[in-house]
């Protein structure tokens, strides 16, 4: 197949000596062939169809330079600027956009991984209502160990009232995988005494889940980058379909998706390094949230060069539709991972 398609290609070349003196349009100079020798770009028209640019690309996908610093700038600081400079024929000066977003999607959902894993280890410490309410919680225990109570207990059908019994061995404990094995040490006792069919078939899955959750964190992150791999075309689609009577090419918008997705990605990266070497901050996601929204925003009118107020539209009508998307497409991971682990 792959020796079909290159000859395919190399029969839509045009020979050499038919081919006409031609500007780079990386760094200007006039030259005769496919390749510039001032630059080395090639002459290569990424305006076209998909499958020509796939196969053009797929050649030095996994390569790594010192162009992927400044790529990164203007990915940061100038929303919108990458695309144009790659679809205006200037991209030996920058690192590709797919390798770029491969490159910051390895490396958030490898942070992510390293995040939850230390999660499961850290210790859990109680501010001072947390203090007051476990005091509570240990009165409400110890009165839990009256012989009455646990045989009154024993005879109702409330699962939930059943397992807060482990409440206080919960608490005593330093980590999170120390609570959770305590917890599932509890779910097996009431195991031993459920007989209803449906509470233990409740009972077993919300052990498994216990049991598991370094299997079930990396497999919905996993899907995760699956998923999000996925929606690049998707979100590409929706922008064809706002700007449908642009008539632009679906690379065009491809590559635009992939710049917005690789800056999400990248300011992602640095929330969740905050959180691994310093601590969680809820404003640090709320102010990410809000960045990329104004990116985003700022991307649109940029490259599709409309009006603010029509921008302003089109852009609310995409957050809502790919908002909604990434949402199906969440719960559907996060399903398929607690039934697949």
């Amino acid at each position: 197949m792959a020796k079909k398609w290159t000859r395919w290609f190399k029969e839509k070349k045009v020979p050499f000596d038919q081919l006409e003196p031609h500007d780079c349009p990386n760094c200007g100079t006039e030259f005769k062939g496919y390749y510039c020798p001032n630059c080395g770009q090639s002459d290569t028209e990424f305006d076209r169809p998909f499958g020509f640019v796939i196969y053009n690309f797929m050649g030095d996908f996994f390569a790594f330079d010192s162009r992927f610093f400044l790529t990164f700038k203007y990915l940061l600081f100038k929303p919108g600027f990458l695309t144009n400079e790659f679809l205006e024929g200037r991209r030996q000066r920058y690192a590709p956009p797919f390798r770029i977003f491969i490159f910051l999607s390895f490396l958030l959902f490898l942070l992510l991984q390293v995040l939850t894993d230390a999660a499961l280890k850290k210790p859990i410490g109680f501010n001072p209502e947390e203090k007051a309410v476990s005091t509570v919680i240990d009165s409400i225990s110890t009165a839990m160990n009256d012989p009455e109570l646990r045989l009154a207990m024993d005879e109702t059908d409330s699962l939930e009232t059943k397992v807060k019994i482990g409440l206080e061995d919960v608490l005593t404990k330093s980590t999170l995988e120390e609570k959770l094995a305590v917890f599932s040490k509890e779910l097996d006792e009431q195991l031993k005494t459920e007989t209803d069919p449906e509470k233990r078939e409740d009972l077993i899955q919300m052990k498994h889940v216990v049991e598991s959750p370094r299997a079930i964190t990396s497999t919905i992150l996993k899907y995760l980058s699956w998923a999000f791999f996925v929606m690049l075309p998707v979100f590409a689609v929706f922008l064809a379909l706002l700007y449908v009577r642009r008539k632009m090419h679906f690379i065009r918008h491809l590559v635009f998706s992939v710049h917005i997705h690789s800056f999400a990605f990248l300011l992602n990266i640095f929330v969740v390094s905050f959180a691994l070497f310093w601590h969680f901050s809820g404003w640090a996601l709320f102010w990410a949230f809000v960045i990329i929204q104004v990116y985003i925003y700022m991307a649109l009118h940029r490259f599709y060069r409309q009006g603010y107020l029509k921008t302003f539209f089109k852009f609310i009508l995409l957050g809502g539709i790919y908002t909604m998307c990434i949402s199906l497409a969440t719960a559907y991971v996060i399903y398929n991972a607690f039934v697949s682990v």
